[in-house]
């Protein structure tokens, strides 16, 4: 196994350890290896999830930069989660140049989704395709 392999592997399994220790005992006991998680791999979407609901829930604004995160990958299918609790968080404090932004990056992950779906229904069995030139 690679080293990149192996540090996948560590990941899930925290991961799912991680997981485990949330829904027995709680994100306040989780929140270390949920960092730890986020310290081998930071675009781990979940994690990223998990921690900054977690922390806006606690009052710390450093759970923001977690979900900014997901927002920050156009493609990220996890973009509406983290929207709706970023836009709770932002309702909550009246900051709607953050609202307006939090919905303005929502907004292009639906039209991108809609787009790629016009897109891929479009594409029929008696359509040609050329090879590529690898």
């Amino acid at each position: 196994a690679t080293s990149t392999e192996t540090t996948e592997v560590n990941v899930d399994e925290l991961w799912n350890r991680t997981r485990a220790v949330c829904e027995l005992q709680g994100t306040d006991a989780a929140e270390p290896m949920l960092r730890q998680v986020l310290a081998l791999k930071p675009s781990h979407g979940w994690a990223n999830i998990s921690l900054g609901r977690h922390l806006l829930e606690r009052g710390r604004e450093e759970g923001e930069q977690f979900l900014r995160r997901i927002l920050d990958e156009e493609d990220n299918e996890l973009i509406p989660t983290a929207s709706e609790v970023l836009l709770r968080h932002f309702h909550q404090l009246g900051r709607t140049d953050k609202v307006q932004e939090t919905r303005s990056a929502l907004s292009r992950y639906e039209a991108a989704r809609e787009a790629a779906a016009r897109e891929r229904s479009i594409v029929t069995a008696t359509d040609s395709f050329l090879p590529h030139e690898l």
